[in-house]
């Protein structure tokens, strides 16, 4: 029997891939070059988080020219506040209280930085649908295990919920 669904975040219960993708190039827009070279690290795979990206674009530009921290909180903060807009207005809330009154568990396992992840869904009605909201700098199935065991639950009686090949890869490495 099912016990707990488990929901990615980006792209599963909120459309944020766009905003994050978008963001990107909103906070360089005044920075010469950056778009160029932001194209090309986004294109490597692997290329990781907003941190590592923006540490990238500073290692190429040169520390005169990019301020990484500083870039990662404007790309925080813009797009935390078009998250928001697209939370305030989801479908999500009808079909999580849906399942909630099931009586599934439901939980948040995201690679979204936690601080960042965390402080914006508890702005959301969404938050109180969860048991945990779980994020990174952990990987996912470290998170899938520890969300079982804290339970008492086998791997069967949980489903990952996610939009793509890392969700996958996660739900099958448990």
């Amino acid at each position: 029997m099912i016990e707990a669904i488990i929901f990615d975040f980006d792209g599963t219960l909120v459309d944020s891939d766009p905003i994050k993708r978008s963001a990107f190039y909103e906070v360089v827009a005044g920075i010469p070059g950056a778009a160029q070279a932001l194209d090309q690290i986004l294109k490597s795979p692997g290329s990781g988080d907003r941190y590592d990206i923006f540490r990238a674009l500073g290692a190429q530009l040169g520390p005169a020219n990019v301020d990484p921290d500083a870039l990662v909180r404007a790309y925080g903060a813009k797009c935390e506040a078009q998250i928001l807009n697209l939370l305030g207005e989801s479908p999500a809330t009808a079909f999580l209280d849906a399942l909630k009154s099931e009586g599934y568990a439901l939980f948040v396992v995201s690679a979204t930085p936690k601080v960042d992840l965390v402080s914006m869904l508890k702005k959301t009605p969404l938050a109180s649908r969860f048991e945990a909201i779980f994020s990174g700098p952990r990987s996912k199935p470290e998170i899938l295990r520890e969300i079982a065991q804290g339970h008492g639950w086998t791997m069967q009686q949980m489903i990952m919920v996610g939009d793509g090949e890392p969700d996958c890869r996660a739900a099958a490495a448990v």
